[in-house]
């Protein structure tokens, strides 16, 4: 399990780097070159400074998802319920959820073969999906697929399937289920960025 998780924080580190000129699926080749380039470069430093692995994440990660669709996706119906400060600091909490939960799993990767899939079109609101094979040795094969938007003139990530497990999919489950039981209120300040 923990070799899934693994593979899932590299897949979920090498959003792509941003640029109109790229298709959907050049970006993510050439983020994910880049990440696993900055990896074996920093290797020593991100082993010894845990902080820095934060750092790193951030840097690489949060530029290239939509954390704030990301972040009505997964609350659904709930989100209009939220005031507008409410809604900022859950796109905050969720976003520093997703780094802190699996920046520690960054040094696991170890040189697994990448392969791609052709791009597809989704849905009926111009999403691109971008699909990504990672072969493990005497494992099944681990598949991770990006849910793409444009956004003026760049593609972002708004969602990552998993073996056909989305992200935010799960995250909703979970969330709602939470906000049914503790209430709007008491939610919302389960993130510490919400408490202030």
């Amino acid at each position: 399990m923990k070799i899934i998780y693994s593979i899932l924080i590299l897949i979920l580190l090498t959003g792509p780097v941003m640029s109109a000129s790229k298709s959907e699926q050049d970006t993510i080749r050439d983020t994910t070159a880049a990440v696993l380039e900055q990896l074996e470069n920093s290797r020593g430093r991100l082993e010894s400074e845990p902080a820095y692995i934060q750092e790193f994440v951030r840097e690489l990660i949060v530029p290239q998802f939509d954390f704030a669709l990301m972040s009505q996706l997964v609350m659904g119906k709930h989100w209009k319920k939220f005031e507008l400060n409410e809604r900022r600091c859950f796109i905050a909490g969720f976003r520093n959820m997703l780094v802190e939960r699996y920046a520690y799993i960054l040094l696991s990767y170890d040189n697994q073969q990448i392969s791609y899939a052709d791009t597809k079109s989704i849905g009926t609101e111009g999403l691109r999906l971008v699909s990504q094979t990672i072969s493990r040795e005497g494992a099944k094969p681990l598949t991770i697929a990006y849910a793409m938007e444009k956004m003026d003139e760049e593609w972002k990530v708004a969602d990552l399937i998993i073996d056909d497990v989305s992200l935010v999919r799960s995250h909703r489950g979970m969330f709602q289920s939470r906000l049914h039981s503790q209430g709007q209120d008491y939610f919302i300040k389960t993130f510490p960025e919400c408490a202030r």
